[in-house]
């Protein structure tokens, strides 16, 4: 019960996320192909759907072992090189003989066929194996004998994935008794740690032909050739104890990296959407934050203004990731980052005072002389300011960083003479300096 209500919660949380309402129509449009895989993976939970997705290299016999499974031909199967093109799918129909009426009996079972790990055009088909492994609950890996390095790899990266696998060993018939154990020591040692031990079977998804006497009536005798029945005994028992086991479980998982992975996706899209939004957002700010304080003849006015422009610039940068922010909030975290900034905005401020002072004593002519570096002391302020809150928004808050630490990122990650140089033109030919 405690899977199922597991299940029950995955379901709902991917429903809410393809129907997030927070999404912009934009954002939509460019995500509509996770969304629709959100949708798809959803139906596959209700519905108890469970993908078996076969992987190997080509000729390991892994459309045998899967037509073996299904009890009928649905993969072609070729004696030369690899003959699967491209990703297929066919039902499970189960001996219900095998199954527990309160386990997996009634749920639906796809068995996925994949192209070779080594098979020509492999980027291609290596995009293929990677979208399976997406919808995939448990792995067959196939081989033919022991793991060579191209299988290691493979595994390793089917590994990195979360999925349960399972190392089928196919045509069991080919090998001694001898060979068994040592084939079965040998791949154990190279997946410990990986796989567990109990998770490697041999089978025989189309054993070769053997040949056979048969006594005819005249007392002659008369050699055919047979094809012996599948050998997949063992492989059939060891899946369905694991279903029966932890199906649900395997399924939950399966199901919650799967809402991850496409949520991480959404965010990143929105995070670049919306950080080019902020991006221009800061720009704008800092150029008409630096005219204005540059401009005004009024004492004490100019930093008034700028704590108010920086106060509706982190309003405006809240509003563009979806997050109520008061304009009295937004003066608390501008005065939080200038804090966490330290003697820099100390400094800046203290220039200010100074080109108030003396903006004072000159009745407001001594505006010329402090227009260019209050100007731009005034857009650099800004710059760190919005860029700290535009992480502060991103990541949902400061998470396990600093104020202090942040601040320090942005400074280390940026030249304010660069950052600068727009402004001070335009600072420089509005004022004649």
């Amino acid at each position: 019960m405690e899977d199922q209500a597991v299940l029950s919660d995955t379901i709902e949380a991917l429903r809410k996320l393809s129907q997030d309402s927070r999404l912009r129509p934009e954002e939509r449009q460019a995500v509509a192909k996770d969304l629709n895989e959100i949708d798809a993976f959803s139906t596959k939970l209700e519905n108890g759907r469970i993908e078996i997705a076969a992987f190997g290299e080509v000729s390991a016999g892994k459309s045998a072992l899967l037509n073996a499974l299904a009890g009928k031909t649905v993969f072609a199967v070729a004696a030369g090189h690899g003959s699967t093109r491209e990703i297929g799918r066919t039902e499970w129909k189960k001996d219900s003989s095998k199954w527990s009426e309160t386990g997996f009996a009634r749920n639906e079972l796809i068995l996925v066929n994949t192209p070779g790990i080594n098979e020509a055009e492999g980027d291609i088909r290596a995009k293929l194996a990677q979208d399976t492994v997406r919808y995939t609950d448990l792995i067959l890996f196939v081989t033919d004998s022991d793991l060579n390095g191209v299988e290691m790899d493979a595994l390793r990266v089917l590994r990195d994935l979360n999925k349960p696998i399972l190392i089928v060993v196919n045509k069991v018939d080919l090998f001694k008794k001898q060979e068994i154990r040592e084939i079965t020591v040998s791949i154990a040692a190279k997946v410990n740690g990986m796989i567990n031990a109990s998770d490697i079977v041999f089978a025989a998804g189309a054993p070769r032909e053997r040949e056979r006497e048969i006594q005819k009536a005249d007392g002659s005798v008369e050699i055919v050739n047979y094809q012996p029945q599948p050998v997949i005994e063992e492989l059939e028992t060891r899946i369905i104890e694991i279903l029966e086991r932890e199906g649900k479980a395997i399924m939950a998982l399966n199901a919650n990296l799967f809402a991850s992975d496409v949520d991480d996706r959404i965010k990143g899209l929105k995070q670049q959407v919306r950080g080019k939004e902020v991006v221009k957002l800061i720009n704008y700010c800092m150029g008409a934050k630096a005219i204005v304080v540059a401009a005004n003849p009024v004492p004490v006015f100019d930093i008034a203004a700028g704590i108010g422009t920086d106060a509706f610039m982190i309003q405006r940068i809240a509003a563009i990731y979806g997050a109520g922010f008061s304009i009295r909030d937004s003066e608390k975290m501008v005065w939080e980052i200038l804090r966490a900034w330290g003697l820099m905005a100390a400094a800046e401020y203290g220039l200010h005072f100074a080109a108030d002072l003396l903006k004072g004593l000159t009745l407001g002519a001594g505006t010329v002389l402090t227009a260019v570096p209050q100007g731009l002391a005034a857009a650099w302020s800004t710059y760190v300011v919005g860029n700290a809150a535009n992480i502060y928004f991103r990541d949902g808050g400061w998470g396990s960083r600093s104020p202090k630490e942040i601040v320090r990122e942005i400074l280390e990650s940026s030249s304010a003479k660069s950052v600068l140089a727009p402004i001070r033109e335009k600072l420089k030919a509005k004022f004649g300096r």
